[in-house]
């Protein structure tokens, strides 16, 4: 896709438009967009994945204590959106860290754990989802919780 846009904002804070200066505490919106002005019949799906900056004990959903290891997961992931479908050509979609998000592990899905529980630069990737075996990022950006 030559013309994908994103944004992450703080849904408290919307009026920061700055990742930089992003340190959302509860949620953080995350959209994107086909910003081609042409329409399209054909399914085009993203999927979102959001990573905190540790590895995350599922048991307790916060950083292994004792160990600050660089998370190395994909992260929680969003359902796929399908970038073409309803609304106007162009038009936004978004999803929200932690509500729209889990994580799978060994089959079974768990929650997004709050931001606060892990603070330090976060990763977000877009992605384009064929099947679930074949899939491309598309963009990566971050945000700061502090």
């Amino acid at each position: 896709m030559d013309k994908f846009m994103r944004s992450i904002a703080d849904p408290d804070h919307p009026e920061v438009n700055d990742p930089d200066l992003l340190s959302p505490r509860r949620k953080v919106e995350i959209g994107f967009r086909d910003g081609s002005p042409a329409p399209s019949d054909e399914p085009y799906y993203v999927t979102v994945s959001v990573k905190p900056p540790h590895d995350i004990d599922p048991d307790t959903g916060k950083p292994v204590q004792g160990i600050l290891v660089d998370n190395r997961t994909i992260g929680y992931l969003s359902k796929p959106v399908d970038l073409h479908a309803g609304g106007e050509p162009g038009e936004w979609k978004s999803v929200t860290y932690p509500d729209d998000f889990q994580q799978w592990i060994k089959g079974r899905g768990t929650p997004a754990i709050p931001l606060v529980n892990d603070p330090g630069d976060w990763t977000v990737q877009w992605h384009h989802i064929r099947t679930p075996d074949d899939y491309t990022s598309i963009d990566c950006a971050g945000f700061a919780v502090k």
